[in-house]
């Protein structure tokens, strides 16, 4: 097995710090590879080679692609208005004695207690390093089976995204199957529909824009999961731009892992208890962050599995 470390790494997400490779003694060739990121004893890759057949006769015929071969891309291209604005938004605060994170998460829970269904409006601001995103999906979500919805209605990035384009739906519905589908629209329905496992690491990454992970349970989950571990709580009433409600930030610990946040903060309206702002702040890098705002949420509106598919 061959150990290569990386020196000085620009560009985490993309290039890894280091990767093993493992050689079949006879062949002299590669069988498996795997990458890893600093600080994470997982590999976030893994290739095996099953069978290596070298030196095999092989013609034109045998690896030709039948395939399409369209005048025109069939991947968006990439770019945006939206992106060169892209900048973290600080809140106004006002300490508010009588709240504190026990009954912001009491709160929280109250407001999910009897909440069978929801949907409401997404949009997404993402800068890490050299990449930006900003997308507005409409969202639909079923407590029952955790099933989904999210059509795209916006979308800007100067990076590939392989489940976006205007009018794209992602859905994940277990009472069909436990795969993640991902239907084009437009022209782009010629690329017919994809489907992907949850934890495909082509659709998503750690930096916290997985949309299986920004429903408000997993919300509320990972939330909980951070003040566990957190060193640092804030608690008060916050003021954006557009919205103002109960705030809450904790600070984790850095474990050296990029692209991997150490601030979470919600924002929940006062009213409802639903989140109305997701913020991930505190990456490698400082100008990094990631926001998440809700709009228009209306709840138990009788959503079923067909209503996501139509």
């Amino acid at each position: 097995m061959l150990i290569i470390k990386r020196g000085i790494n620009p560009d985490p997400l993309y290039h890894h710090d280091e990767v093993h490779i493992w050689v079949d003694p006879k062949l002299w060739f590669p069988i498996r590879t795997e990458t890893y990121v600093l600080n994470d004893p997982k590999p976030v890759v893994i290739y095996d080679f099953e069978e290596v057949h070298l030196e095999v006769p092989l013609t034109e015929k045998d690896i030709n692609f039948e395939g399409l071969a369209p005048g025109w891309n069939l991947v968006p291209v990439p770019g945006g208005p939206k992106l060169s604005g892209l900048t973290q938004e600080q809140p106004t605060l006002q300490n508010s004695p009588s709240l504190d994170e026990i009954k912001f998460l009491a709160m929280f829970d109250k407001a999910l207690a009897n909440l069978k269904d929801y949907s409401t409006g997404l949009t997404l601001e993402l800068r890490y390093r050299r990449l930006r995103q900003y997308r507005q999906d409409q969202f639909q979500f079923i407590r029952k089976l955790n099933s989904f919805c999210a059509t795209t209605t916006h979308v800007e990035a100067n990076y590939i995204l392989i489940n976006s384009g205007e009018g794209f739906r992602t859905i994940y519905d277990p009472a069909r199957d436990k795969l993640l589908h991902i239907l084009p629209a437009g022209v782009y329905r010629v690329m017919g529909e994809q489907t992907f496992p949850l934890d495909d690491p082509r659709l998503f990454t750690a930096m916290g824009d997985n949309i299986t992970e920004l429903n408000f349970f997993a919300i509320r989950n990972e939330l909980k999961r951070r003040l566990d571990t957190a060193k640092g709580v804030k608690v008060g009433l916050a003021a954006y731009r557009d919205v103002k409600g109960p705030w809450l930030e904790a600070v984790g610990k850095d474990l050296g892992i990029p692209a991997q946040p150490t601030v979470i903060r919600l924002l929940v309206d006062e009213k409802t208890g639903l989140p109305l702002r997701l913020e991930y702040r505190g990456y490698e890098d400082p100008q990094a962050y990631l926001t998440v705002r809700f709009a228009n949420a209306k709840v138990n509106q009788g959503l079923t599995s067909e209503s996501l598919w139509k």
